[in-house]
């Protein structure tokens, strides 16, 4: 039976509003042909055969609508290349659109590689659940059992800090430090050596979240000192293998043997081939994997069935996953949690489990809904691939969960005078990452931004900086954009009632 006949038989509709997607997509980021995968064992670009695909690949007239869907987003945005996934009561459906490259295109399928971010960050949750569930690994030990020669720039914290707080968010370390170390089998343990001790703590331990690609690579080291191997090798080993995702790498070297997205800016509405490709390896355990949207629907499986591998192999326990799944931390006003590295978002009665994940000119997301057997999975080949990662996602939720989006009303604006709104002007910035700034305008707040990540500025051609967002109070210290998608925010005090901060796009930034 097909999806579509599946979808039609539930009983009843729930709502989604289009804010509400978004919002799960962020906790969690051309013109051109299509080209679905229809047949089994046809012929790839690069040569090698597809493999056998479940009858749910082939053409269906209910899934017209979703590529459809998909194609639009795509021209819209000057996306060149997309692929697209979903699984729903055990039947799959797959699809490539456009290509992997604007100079040199190959077609894009369901086998193409992407790199998929952060989503990453869950697989290294997973191997560190692996190791707890074996005994060699705590989560509310401190790191110090493994790491014993940790040092942070708050000796205290560093003598706190545990796997937890690592897989939370709630270090209180800033997002972003790309230093490359060399490279070697030895790069995290020089980035935790070197780099981890000149970073600022920018919340107090255990406080709130703030996003921190610096905390999963700390994560990746302890992976790697507890399994005594490197942590790419402790993911395939213990992930990649038993999951039948024989692609998937951390590697260029391992990729380019296949058809491999190359990222883009897209540039008043064209796309641009972007360099650098890779992140740097110090960066693996929190954005590094490159793989397919197929093989991506591998590892949506094992989170709906329970933890348990394709063969019958128990991977995660039962209990495991009753605690990936608890919310564990949460920014103030914000509806969405972190459990363990997973973002979690109930909707109408649907829990969700979600990730996006943002690299040098790609973007992804991967949705699941477990109590449904439901996950999407979309890929794309510029930063920017948000428009088109919702239009897939809406699509799903709405044909197959029966949840359907619906206009989302602003919220209703809490008005402050001149002198109210000027007490909240001025520069915030999470160390290494962005810098922001606030101004009064047309009663409200105006923000700006520009990136500050001196990787970063290494992109060619150069990503310009987003556009101003105008912001509207809907409760004191409350934020949320007036132009779509309304995301919220919020402003963190001191205990003498200064303004510590600013919590946006995940992130806290301090008040400079």
């Amino acid at each position: 039976m097909s999806i579509k006949c599946l979808a039609a038989q539930r009983a009843a509709r729930t709502r989604l509003t289009r804010r509400a997607a978004l919002r799960l997509a962020a906790a969690a980021t051309a013109g051109g042909f299509a080209t679905t995968v229809l047949h089994a064992a046809s012929a790839r670009a690069d040569g090698t055969e597809s493999q056998p695909q479940s009858p749910m690949q082939t053409p269906s007239a209910g899934f017209d609508a979703l590529d459809a869907q998909v194609r639009a987003a795509m021209a819209a945005a000057g996306v060149p290349g997309a692929a697209v996934g979903v699984l729903y009561r055990g039947q799959e459906y797959v699809a490539g659109y456009g290509v992997t490259n604007v100079d040199y295109p190959l077609p894009v399928d369901a086998d193409t590689l992407f790199q998929i971010g952060s989503i990453t960050k869950t697989f290294t949750m997973a191997a560190a659940m692996r190791l707890v569930e074996g005994g060699r690994l705590a989560l509310d030990e401190p790191i110090r059992r493994y790491l014993p020669d940790l040092q942070m720039s708050d000796p205290e914290v560093a003598a706190r800090v545990t796997m937890r707080h690592l897989l939370t968010h709630t270090s209180g370390l800033p997002a972003d430090n790309f230093a490359p170390m060399g490279g070697g089998d030895d790069a995290l343990a020089q980035y935790v050596a070197e780099e981890v001790p000149r970073e600022p703590l920018i919340l107090p331990l255990g406080r709130y979240p703030s996003y921190s690609n610096i905390a999963l690579s700390m994560a990746g080291r302890v992976i790697e000192v507890v399994s005594e191997r490197p942590y790419e090798e402790v993911i395939r080993q213990w992930l990649f293998e038993p999951l039948g995702m024989e692609r998937a790498t951390f590697f260029p070297a391992d990729a380019i043997i296949f058809a491999t997205a190359a990222g883009h800016t897209v540039l008043d509405g064209k796309p641009f081939r972007q360099r650098p490709w890779a992140l740097p390896r110090t960066a693996n355990a929190a954005g590094g994997i490159v793989v397919s949207v197929r093989e991506m629907l591998r590892y949506a499986r094992l989170w709906l069935s329970g933890g348990v591998s394709p063969d019958g192999a128990r991977l995660l326990t039962p209990d495991s996953l009753v605690q990936i799944g608890t919310p564990q931390s949460r920014q103030p006003a914000d509806p969405t949690a972190f459990g363990l590295s997973w973002a979690l978002a109930d909707e109408n009665g649907v829990a969700f489990w979600g990730h996006d994940g943002g690299t040098f000119g790609q973007n992804s997301r991967l949705l699941i809904a477990r109590e449904r057997d439901f996950a999407y999975c979309a890929l794309t080949n510029v930063a920017a691939g948000s428009a088109v990662l919702a239009a897939g996602q809406l699509w799903a939720t709405e044909n197959l969960l029966g949840i359907s989006p619906s206009a989302s009303p602003a919220p209703s604006p809490v008005p402050l005078d001149a002198a109210a709104l000027a007490a909240y002007v001025g520069e915030y910035e999470n160390p290494g990452e962005a810098r922001y700034v606030l101004r009064v305008r047309d009663e409200g707040l105006e923000l700006t931004s520009r990136n500050v990540d001196p990787v970063f500025a290494q992109i060619q051609p150069p990503v310009p900086d987003p556009p101003p967002v105008r912001l509207a109070f809907s409760a004191p210290d409350i934020l949320y954009a007036i132009d779509e998608p309304r995301v919220r925010s919020a402003f963190l005090r001191n205990p003498d009632g200064s303004i510590a901060g600013l919590f946006f796009g995940g992130r806290f930034n301090v008040r400079l």
